[in-house]
């Protein structure tokens, strides 16, 4: 009987740690969901959308040095460094 108050105890304490740690990480993607991308409506007219509102086949312009929202097929680039191979 005696053991029941520690388990308990640490099951209480490993919840909460699971329940901060779920926080963080719906606070993160809220963060990351809310960054906005410009998205090509017609051949030259872009407009601005969160990451939440892109579908599947819309183009996008991603600059340099900004999150890649999800799977993406590099139609181009200005940018390319022989040496390194990175783009």
């Amino acid at each position: 009987m005696s053991y029941i108050g520690p388990l308990a105890f640490m099951g209480i304490v490993a919840m909460a740690k699971e329940g901060f740690d779920e926080y963080n990480r719906y606070k993160d993607d809220e963060q990351v969901n809310s960054e906005v991308y410009k998205v090509f409506a017609d051949k030259f007219v872009r407009i601005d959308q969160p990451s939440s509102a892109l579908k599947v086949g819309d183009i996008i312009e991603v600059n340099a040095k900004q999150r890649i929202p999800a799977d993406l097929l590099l139609l181009s680039t200005s940018y390319f460094i022989l040496s390194s191979k990175k783009c």
